[in-house]
């Protein structure tokens, strides 16, 4: 979205450097639509835009304000002079409009004649009426083409009962129109509006109805010459010449407060009317009032019966933990009752908060702290990705994208490395360990504790997601929000099978239900984590029963897995990676990015690392550098990072006019196919220079106790962030200024509420399913908290009972993945098999 937005502003603002004179043209178009406007309201003689003599009406209106002494500089002669100049584009037209609506739009033109003496009356709601309508102002050439309006203040308004008659003001219309009419019943003029108003026959009744447009160019040929002759009318709306290009139209908005009567159909046919010669037309028109946000839907009510059963049952877990308590009921813990506990706030929050402080070189405490600071960096880089489309300085994002520094936000891509560098250490390390101690595989449980890993929390997230989440959205964009919510009700078996980023790229080819994606998109991350971990006992199993060819085949299996993506990206001419140009074609996310034979390169650098690690904790002389070696390390390590991240500087940036050079097709084969796998060997030697002993002030800061509940929160908040993060966007009822600092504060608030969605969803499935699980096969009785507590303080890091974190995630487009905790207690003997097995997921 970011990248398309850039591409949009490039389009038409390569005309302004090139052709300085178009601002003083805009100025004459400008100009003659205002002399325009008053010659027609000067006209004493014919109807005007409207059928039913509005127009001529509101001029007339217009002479009377003026002999009452009604300024400009008032409100209410502010609001009147407005809505004589911008009605035509704002209310449906009578003659094409239901009765209902006809009716209450003769309330709004009879309210708008007593203006004056309702104001003065303390009636204010034509005055709100109109001043909630999206007018454009400040910014435009900067980007400022959306007008939201002010979606709250209208759905507030509802037209009470009024008597209007003995107004003064009201018999001066009189006096200056003599010749209202009335043909086939129907009302056609001022007169006869104040007359139906003076016999008490109004009746008109109804609330403010919020509708956003967006134009789209009838001929795209036509509207990219400027061709603005018989353009929108009135200073409310866009006339600048610039603004009818097809990038322009596609970006720009506004909206209109009408009658909760009146249809989307009849405001469509009305402002196409009006636009008719202009060479554009309304392209959407969505519609909100109060009432509609009030009446729940047969999923809505699911979602919230199951949210309420779900809260009792931790509830009473939690409930019943605190009464086991007691001396006279603790035998019953050990009993049926064990499974309930599980669900215990009390020892899951217990298990979560638990802040390890000891330092063991059996431990990689390291990874905690790069956990939660790579879920960080992926939240910061789809903050900006998903405010863009509400930025009201638009235009200034190219000049952002020209800081050498900006390419740490977009290259944040590289975190879903880090966390395929993780799975693979961790992965390595648990099963050669197992291999180890057990000396067989049973694929059964490996498979299956996986599966039980990863599913509770998804199916937790995207139930609530596709019931839920319509009832906490409201403001002038929700109505995008309706695809995600389709696609959640229709498309979630993508997501619950873990197939997503093999189904993507086929989507156009399987029907237009299937258009919207799926529910939880970013999670084509976690497919591909499992689609790695599946084939990973393929590449660890020769490696420990045959370690000398074991070590062979992995570096072969390595190199193929580097010289795959270079082969695609050299075949295909795709990106190299993600890059701030427009891609239509999705050609390298759907062909390199979310594939797994293309993302193998840093899972395989993981297993080198673990298996280093696991053979320097047998044989401790190769934990043993040299002063000349760490320092080698830490430098190749930072330079191979920063080459990776600013590698791609000189070709990944928005200019204006569009002057990027493309990547050399060598440079492009290279990077696509190896920078991945280097960035995972440098993010590797810091692992393993911390679990080491050469990490210094970096192994001090990774490895703080502070960051291990946020560290077991990860895979949760990669489930939650992206969805949270839809919401607020789609919520936003005011454009916002986008900077960095802006960003900054937006991306803390949202990793804020993430946290909270994220413990929810643990508590509720994560933790409770994986103590579950033991339960079921391990009958054995659970310590209690204190003990079991004590016990994870001095447990090794191939202890069967240790909760390597493993799991992994990443999101669409730039996703990251993060690896989530085990609720894992101090077990016996007799179930070592099982438990170890546990440790590889």
């Amino acid at each position: 979205m970011l990248t398309l937005l850039w591409w949009l502003y490039v389009s038409e603002c390569r005309d302004f450097h090139s052709d300085p004179t178009i601002i003083s043209d805009s100025a004459q178009v400008i100009r003659g639509q205002i002399k325009s406007l008053r010659h027609e309201l000067r006209r004493s003689e014919g109807v005007g835009g409207y059928e039913d003599g509005s127009l001529l009406e509101l001029h007339r209106m217009k002479n009377v304000l003026e002999e009452e002494g009604i300024g400009r500089t008032s409100q209410v002669g502010q609001t009147l002079l407005h809505f004589i100049n911008v009605f035509h584009l704002y209310l449906p037209r009578s003659d094409l409009a239901n009765p209902q609506c006809q009716r209450d739009l003769r309330a709004i033109y009879v309210a708008m004649l007593h203006l004056k003496d309702l104001a003065q009356n303390g009636t204010i709601w034509p005055i709100k009426l109109v001043d909630s309508w999206g007018k454009f102002s400040d910014g435009m050439l900067e980007g400022n083409v959306k007008a939201l309006g002010f979606f709250h203040e209208c759905l507030d308004i509802h037209h009470p009962q009024h008597n209007y008659a003995g107004s003064s003001l009201l018999h001066r219309l009189h006096q200056s129109n003599p010749r209202g009419t009335v043909e086939n019943g129907e009302t056609e003029g001022w007169m006869t509006y104040g007359t139906a108003a003076e016999s008490n026959d109004y009746e008109a009744n109804f609330e403010g109805q919020y509708c956003l447009l967006t134009y789209t160019p009838k001929s795209s040929e036509r509207a990219s010459t400027g061709d603005m002759e018989g353009s929108p009318r009135g200073l409310g709306m866009p006339s600048l010449s610039i603004l009818s290009t097809p990038e322009y139209l596609a970006l720009m908005a506004y909206a209109t407060c009408m009658p909760s009567t009146c249809t989307t159909d009849e405001l469509r046919a009305s402002v196409n009317s009006e636009l008719a010669e202009s060479g554009i037309q309304v392209a959407s028109v969505d519609c909100h009032t109060k009432s509609q946000h009030l009446v729940l839907n047969t999923q809505e009510t699911v979602g919230i019966v199951l949210l309420v059963l779900v809260c009792i049952l931790l509830l009473v877990a939690t409930l019943c933990d605190q009464i086991l308590y007691l001396p006279r009921w603790s035998h019953h813990r050990n009993g049926p009752l064990k499974y309930l506990l599980t669900f215990s706030l009390t020892q899951n929050l217990t298990k979560l908060f638990h802040l390890g402080a000891g330092k063991s070189n059996q431990v990689i405490s390291s990874i905690h702290g790069i956990r939660f600071l790579s879920i960080t960096w992926v939240i910061l880089c789809h903050q900006y990705a998903f405010s863009a489309n509400t930025a009201q300085n638009i235009g200034d994002l190219p000049k952002m994208t020209l800081s050498t520094l900006f390419q740490i936000i977009i290259n944040g891509t590289f975190s879903v490395d880090t966390f395929f560098l993780m799975s693979g250490i961790l992965v390595t390390i648990s099963l050669l360990s197992h291999l180890t101690r057990v000396g067989r595989f049973s694929p059964l449980i490996y498979y299956l504790h996986r599966i039980l890993r990863l599913l509770p929390p998804m199916v937790l997230t995207l139930m609530l997601l596709a019931t839920l989440s319509e009832l906490v959205v409201s403001g002038p964009l929700s109505g995008y929000l309706q695809p995600f919510l389709r696609a959640c009700r229709h498309n979630w078996w993508m997501d619950l099978t873990l197939t997503t980023n093999l189904i993507l790229p086929h989507l156009p080819d399987m029907g237009p239900q299937y258009q919207g994606g799926t529910c939880l998109g970013h999670t084509w991350y976690v497919d591909v984590d499992t689609q790695l971990f599946i084939f990973m006992p393929l590449v660890l199993l020769p490696l420990y029963f045959y370690p000398r060819k074991g070590r062979v085949w992995l570096g072969v299996v390595t190199f193929i897995s580097c010289l795959i993506p270079a082969i695609i990206v050299g075949v295909e001419h795709t990106w190299p990676t993600i890059l701030l140009k427009n891609d239509p074609s999705a050609s390298y996310m759907y062909k390199v990015y979310m594939m797994p034979w293309c993302r193998a390169g840093p899972y395989l650098v993981g297993a080198w690392y673990g298996y280093i690690i696991h053979t320097a904790s047998h044989k401790p002389s190769l934990a043993t550098l040299k002063p000349w070696q760490v320092l080698c390390g830490w430098v190749l390590a930072v330079g191979a990072a920063l080459s990776v991240l600013l590698g791609m500087a000189p070709y990944n940036y928005v200019n204006v006019p569009d002057t990027v050079p493309d990547v050399p097709r060598a440079l492009a084969v290279l990077y696509g196919g190896f920078a991945r796998a280097v960035w995972a060997a440098a993010v590797g030697w810091v692992v393993l220079a911390c679990h080491w002993g050469y990490g210094g002030p970096v192994d001090w800061f990774l490895s703080h106790p502070i960051w291990q509940p946020f560290s077991r929160l990860t895979y949760t908040m990669y489930l939650t962030s992206v969805p949270i993060q839809l919401v607020v966007s789609v919520s936003t009822v005011r454009l916002s200024y986008y900077s960095h600092i802006v960003k900054v504060q937006e991306t803390c608030g949202i990793i804020f509420l993430t946290f909270f969605a994220a413990l929810f969803v643990s508590l509720a499935s994560e933790a409770p399913v994986l103590r579950l699980e033991k339960l079921l096969l391990r009958p054995t009785a659970p310590l209690p908290v204190r003990e079991e507590r004590e016990s994870e303080e001095s447990r090794p890091l191939h202890d069967p009972t240790q909760d390597d974190d493993n799991t992994s995630h990443g999101s669409q487009g730039e996703a990251s993945s993060v690896h989530h905790r085990e609720d894992s207690q101090a077990g016996s003997s007799g179930v070592v098999k099982y438990q170890s097995l546990r440790n590889e997921v």
